[in-house]
């Protein structure tokens, strides 16, 4: 498609408006994110979903499936069918919960450790896409404000319901 100047100078202009929109511009990196993790994951048999679910387990060890999805901020069921999943699939293992007989309490199998490690592995110069382009300070400011904004959106949507 050719542009003519004016037309070139018009849609520059409307970039320039939308890229004016922060939570448009937040929301834009976070899917470009999702899609280099997705890419990073081709061929391993694990979804992005399943590999945040075996970081989550693996940082706590042992986790219900209500806190899982409300850390992950995704809904109970959909964290259900996953974890139901990966149990089929050696991933995971249950435990009855001693402080909630109704609740159950997912853990990483053996298999499951040595399938994130790997996976892991393949991860590992993921953070330096954020953090070579940024100070020790401006990192700090962005920790700050991401941790604001988080509370202030949780709040919020508790309040909500």
């Amino acid at each position: 498609m050719n542009f003519s100047t004016q037309q070139l100078r018009d849609q520059m202009q409307k970039l320039s408006q939308l890229n004016g929109h922060l939570t448009y511009r937040i929301t834009k990196l976070s899917k470009l994110l999702e899609a280099e993790a997705i890419l990073r994951l081709k061929g391993t048999g694990v979804n992005l979903t399943s590999y945040r679910i075996m970081l989550v387990v693996s940082i706590f060890e042992e986790i219900t499936v209500s806190d899982l999805a409300r850390l992950m901020v995704i809904d109970r069921a959909q964290v259900s069918r996953l974890a139901t999943e990966m149990t089929k699939q050696g991933l995971l293992t249950s435990k009855a919960d001693k402080s909630n007989k109704l609740k159950k309490l997912l853990m990483l199998t053996e298999e499951g450790h040595a399938r994130y490690g790997e996976l892991r592995e393949a991860f590992q110069d993921r953070a330096e896409l954020i953090t070579q382009h940024a100070t020790e300070e401006e990192l700090e400011v962005l920790w700050g404000i991401i941790e604001r904004v988080n509370h202030s959106l949780s709040d919020r949507l508790e309040g909500a319901h």
